[in-house]
């Protein structure tokens, strides 16, 4: 599509823009889709940024909350912001997800138990840079994804995530 011999890009924002051209989107509807959005990701509160950033390198961006969230889990995603780095949160407050994750991980990828402190009960699979953890009667499970991340860093950002999720 061309106006006046310039290419307009078609796509999501192109639409948006046509809409509210056409008034079927306002200002506030934008607002009150980004007010949303900010709303959900808040709730990604068992980590943030900067402590990522404090333990492993790349710097990393504020949580953001996955679609696959429910009312009693939360799911969160934080990625680096120039290579490819993943770690991922759970928080569970639904009855015996702690004892559930705890069975399902060692039997599907081997786990052993460890001491995080703030932590009720804690597992960890260290190939997988993943701990499972029982705070204040929830299940929150970190997941790290970092390249060269080592045993004391997963663990470090587990102390962090069972800090935070105490207070």
């Amino acid at each position: 599509m061309t106006r006046l011999g310039r290419v307009l890009p078609v796509g999501a924002a192109s639409i948006v823009g046509a809409m509210a051209l056409a008034g079927c989107v306002s200002a506030a509807d934008t607002q009150t889709a980004q007010s949303d959005a900010n709303a959900d990701n808040a709730k990604c509160d068992v980590l943030t940024a900067t402590d990522l950033s404090s333990v492993v390198s790349p710097t990393f961006r504020e949580g953001r909350l996955l679609p696959s969230s429910t009312d009693t889990r939360l799911e969160c995603q934080y990625s680096g912001e120039s290579e490819i780095a993943v770690v991922k949160t759970v928080r569970d407050s639904t009855p015996n997800s702690y004892a559930t994750a705890e069975t399902e991980i060692a039997t599907k990828i081997g786990a052993q138990k460890v001491k995080i402190p703030g932590a009720d009960k804690a597992f960890q699979s260290p190939a997988f840079g993943l701990t499972g953890m029982r705070v204040d009667g929830e299940y929150v499970e970190v997941s790290v994804t970092v390249n060269g991340a080592t045993a004391q860093q997963v663990q470090a950002i587990a102390e962090i995530a069972a800090k935070n999720t105490s207070e």
